[in-house]
Order: C-alpha cells, then sequence, then structure tokens
C-alpha cells in the first residue's frame, strides 16, 4: 500500500482550485454583494430570526437570503450577479414586528451598500379561523397587489399575523390551509392601507374532497398533486398538493361530477399513477383516499469489489433521464439489490456511504443507462456493478493561515479530471484527514 502524507495551509489543493475557478467566474459575471443594516421601530433589539431577503423583481421566490446580525443590525448578501433586485427586512413571525418596505437594488460590477433597512410597524393584525368563524388556525397567507402579484407571504402561527411595510393602496388578502385538516383557502379580502392600522380575520372554507395518498406499501406520498376535474357544466378543476402525512383537501367545487386523480411528485418518477376515482357532489364533505400503482418495471444486480467482495450498504441511485424522478436503495449483505422503477429512460449509479462495508472504493465508470418500454407491462434488467477497492492512503492535517485548526467545516477531495474519487471531513479536534 502506497502511503503519502501532506499539511495543508487552511484548504486542500483541490478546495484551493475550486474557489481559485469560483472566483473567477465571480468576476467573469461581474457581480457584488449587497450589504445593509437593518433597524427596529424605536430602536428596541432586533429579534432572532431577522433575514435579509433578496428577490428578482415580479417574483415572490427567494433569489437569496442573509441572517441579519441581532447586535448591530448589519447583513451581507452575495456576491449576487448584475441585475436589479428587490431587498426586504423579513422579521420572524410572532416577533410584532413586520417587513421592511421593499428597496430596489441595482447590481452592477461591484458591491452595493443599500444603508438603513427599517423594519416596520404593523397595520392590519389578522387572524385566521377555521370554517366555524371562531377557533384560531395555523395558516399561510398572502398579500396580493393590485396586479394579481404576491406582495407579501406570512406565516400565522396559531392563527395570527400581521401587516406592514407596504406602499399605501389597495390589496386583497388569501388564507391558506397547512395542517391536515378537511380545509380550504379563504375567500379574497379587499383591504386599503392608507396608514391606519385595522383588525382583519380571515375564514378557512370547508373543503369538498380530502384524504391520504400513498403508495402501493402504504408510506404517505408528500409533494403528489391531486386534482379533481369537473366533468360536465362548467369543467371546474381545483388541486391541491399533499403534505408530509400525504394529506389533501380540495374545495371550492360545487355541485357535478368530478374526476379525481393525482400525479406523483417530480422526484417520484417511479410511481405510477392512482386509477382515476368518479365523484359526484354533493354530499361534502367526502373522504376520498387515492393510492399509486406499484411501478412494474424492476432492476437487480450485485454490488461487489474488484477482489469479489460483497458491498452491504451501498447506496444504488437511479435518476431518470427523460423527465424529472429519482429512486435509490441498498445492497444488502451479499451485495444484492432491486430497483422497482417506471418507464422511460434511466442513469443507475452507486456510491459509498457511513454505513458501507467495505466502504473504501469507488466505482470508476460513469452511470449505466436502462431503457424500459413506455407501457404498464413488467420488465425486468440486470445491472451489477463492480467497484474498485483503495490500494492507497493519503493522510494529513489542515490548517488555518496562522495555524490552528479549523473552526468550520472542511471537506477534502482527491478526484481524477472525470470527478472520480473520494472525500474526507476534516477532523475537527486536529485538523487531520
Amino acid at each position: 500500500m502506497n502511503i503519502g502524507k501532506t499539511t495543508f495551509k487552511c484548504l486542500s489543493l483541490v478546495a484551493a482550485l475550486t474557489l481559485l475557478l469560483t472566483a473567477a467566474s465571480v468576476a467573469q459575471a461581474c457581480g457584488g454583494t449587497i450589504t445593509g443594516t437593518v433597524t427596529s421601530p424605536g430602536g428596541y433589539p432586533l429579534p432572532e430570526g431577522t433575514r435579509a431577503k433578496l428577490f428578482e423583481p415580479g417574483r415572490w421566490d427567494v433569489f437569496g437570503q442573509a441572517d441579519v446580525d441581532v447586535n448591530d443590525g448589519t447583513f451581507s448578501l452575495g456576491p449576487v450577479p448584475n441585475g436589479l433586485y428587490v431587498l426586504k427586512a423579513v422579521p420572524p413571525a410572532g416577533s410584532g414586528y413586520t417587513h421592511s418596505e421593499p428597496v430596489l437594488v441595482s447590481v452592477f460590477n461591484g458591491p452595493v451598500d443599500v444603508g438603513i433597512v427599517p423594519l416596520t410597524e404593523p397595520e392590519i393584525f389578522g387572524t385566521v379561523t377555521e370554517p366555524d368563524g371562531f377557533t384560531p388556525v395555523s395558516a399561510e397567507v398572502r398579500v396580493y397587489a393590485g396586479d394579481g402579484t404576491v406582495a407579501q407571504w406570512l406565516e400565522a402561527p396559531d392563527g395570527s399575523f400581521l401587516v406592514g411595510g407596504l406602499p399605501a393602496g389597495g390589496y386583497t388578502l388569501r388564507a391558506s390551509p397547512v395542517t391536515d385538516d378537511p380545509y380550504w383557502h379563504s375567500p379574497l379580502e379587499p383591504v386599503t392601507l392608507n396608514g391606519y392600522t385595522q383588525t382583519i380575520t380571515l375564514t378557512l372554507t370547508a373543503a369538498d374532497l380530502y384524504g391520504i395518498v400513498t403508495d402501493h406499501l402504504g408510506n404517505p406520498v408528500p409533494e403528489a398533486t391531486v386534482y379533481a376535474i369537473e366533468t360536465n357544466g362548467e369543467h371546474r378543476r381545483r388541486r391541491d398538493r399533499t403534505s408530509p402525512a400525504g394529506y389533501y383537501a380540495i374545495g371550492d367545487l360545487g355541485s357535478g361530477e368530478y374526476l379525481l386523480a393525482a400525479r406523483p411528485p417530480w422526484y417520484e418518477g417511479a410511481l405510477l399513477p392512482p386509477t382515476p376515482i368518479t365523484v359526484t357532489l354533493p354530499p361534502t364533505p367526502q373522504e376520498q383516499d387515492l393510492t399509486f400503482r406499484a411501478p412494474p418495471k424492476v432492476v437487480t444486480g450485485t454490488v461487489e469489489t474488484n477482489t469479489g467482495v460483497p458491498v452491504l450498504d451501498a447506496l444504488v441511485v437511479a435518476h431518470r433521464l427523460d423527465k424529472g424522478g429519482r429512486v435509490r436503495t441498498l445492497s444488502d449483505a451479499d451485495g444484492g439489490y432491486e430497483l422497482r422503477l417506471s418507464d422511460g429512460l434511466w442513469a443507475l449509479a452507486v456510491k459509498p456511504i457511513s454505513t458501507t462495508v467495505p466502504s473504501e472504493w469507488v466505482y470508476p465508470n460513469p452511470p449505466q443507462l436502462v431503457h424500459f418500454e413506455h407501457n404498464i407491462e413488467p420488465e425486468h434488467k440486470q445491472m451489477d456493478f463492480v467497484v474498485l477497492a483503495a490500494d492507497a492512503l493519503v493522510s494529513g492535517t489542515v490548517e488555518l493561515p496562522g495555524g490552528g485548526v479549523p473552526t468550520f467545516t472542511v471537506t477534502v477531495s482527491l478526484h481524477n479530471d472525470e470527478g472520480i474519487g473520494r472525500r474526507a471531513i476534516v477532523s475537527p479536534t486536529n485538523g487531520t484527514f
């Protein structure tokens, strides 16, 4: 066995090269860092969890965010590419403060200091209730501007929410359920912000259909999309996304006949959709559970080293290439594994994890391709993996430029030009790897 030992000052060679490449790409993009200082009304201490969030104009997806130092209110976000952004200071739910007014930020080839970004006092004190109109319930609240875009997206823990930091004008509010109960969105509530405080109650409505979505083994399927589609009349169409427990609830349907169907989440490309159900409303609410069908395509094989040793707990991963989807499994004590997939083109790869035995190996080949016909007929494929057992050891230490052990997580990587190799976490105690 070949043994080599070395000492890295702060970062491994691979990490250093990565930083150099990153710096080069940032320089090429000519972006900059956004800094500023968040303050609270009256100069009171900032609440823990206050963040500076960056958005693209007209979008509510967070482009980037940074924690605010509650001691002095400063934050540093980025670097971000050149462009036009909207920045907001966002306090945690329950703090008693509301969002800052939006700050327009233009980044062009350098850092930008936006100055003072003050949190605001609430103009709306709101409550979300269950359909009975009295019982508070946890929810999400969206505030829509006059053009229909989302101006704010708020959490309402235990039903309470605050709105502030918006320009004067007309808005509409809607609450959405977050609990596993047969509730639906509240009606849109118009409101005018004019500098005066006001109190608003948003009442969730009762769902018409609800239930649990599971796979063929009885496991809940989160993030599946359930559709209720009217088969006659107005052809009304409503949908909901399942919770972590597989729960869904759909309302605002009205009387009529509906087709109830579901699609798997994007990462579960191996699941086959449930057989659609036809339901007639009323009566409401109705409980209708849905079950995804078993994947009919199967890949089996073994994982063993080039010396013939079976590998236990090797992680075999299949990524679907013609659409979204990912399936994973672990090899058994004999190195055997089984993956149940759906139709389409899949790429299979294998890698070690913390429980893999033996674990000192690499898979030197590119992912292996497997294709199944686009039908629901059963198919079987065989795919064996031979991994390359390690025959060399590289050890060393990582030190900070001035000496001492890094207090943050450092990873040392060793790989070839194709990215195949190994990595190790540096010991936080003595910096060794």
